[in-house]
């Protein structure tokens, strides 16, 4: 009895041998995972990028002096027709004005967006309209050259400012120069530019 009761504690004391052995070789690999799991922690953490803003390209406001023979444009009850052409009642008489030099582009949202840019120009922002006529196209509308001044601001030439945003594209009367062709021509290449999608960032594969 007394030999088999001193088996039964060798055995035991060799299982729990055992199992210390095991725990002892257990700690280092432990210690190795949590290195190895804040590694790889460390190494997937957003990278900040610090740019020198001094270096990045600028984009100058296109835009031009008023002239000094605009005079101010009393209109009422206005309706956009479109981003280029508009409708109200100047002095009495219900008027349809075509903006001079451009016209809106062949698409549906250039159609949508360019009529609400124009609605908001002339609508928004304590707006004071400035005009000078240039004088009637073949479908009878006034021929226009409008500016706009929202909130006190110098005014500017709504054509530049359609043309900028990508809504209307440069577009002379036959036979009548255009004084500001290369503002609007410029305006309109920051608007093709701004229309389009942003390039595709090809990421690694992990």
């Amino acid at each position: 009895m007394t030999g088999v009761l001193k088996m039964s504690v060798k055995s035991s004391l060799s299982v729990l041998s055992m199992v210390i052995i095991i725990l002892l070789a257990l700690v280092p690999l432990g210690f190795g995972l949590i290195y190895l799991v804040g590694w790889l922690s460390a190494s997937t953490q957003p990278v900040k990028i610090v740019v020198d803003a001094t270096q990045l390209p600028t984009r100058k406001p296109l835009s031009a002096p008023p002239p000094v023979d605009l005079v101010p444009l009393s209109i009422t009850t206005i309706e956009i027709i479109r981003g280029d052409r508009l409708r109200g009642n100047i002095q009495g008489q219900v008027t349809t004005i075509q903006l001079a030099c451009v016209t809106v582009k062949p698409d549906p949202q250039s159609e949508k967006y360019g009529a609400d840019r124009l609605r908001a120009l002339v609508t928004i922002g304590e707006p004071q309209i400035y005009v000078r006529w240039w004088g009637t196209n073949q479908a009878g509308d006034r021929i226009a050259e409008l500016w706009v001044s929202q909130y006190g601001t110098t005014p500017q030439l709504v054509p530049v400012l359609l043309a900028a945003a990508g809504h209307v594209r440069f577009n002379p009367e036959p036979q009548s120069p255009c004084p500001y062709a290369q503002l609007i021509q410029a305006a309109q290449a920051q608007g093709e530019q701004r229309s389009q999608p942003p390039p595709m960032i090809q990421l690694p594969a992990f």
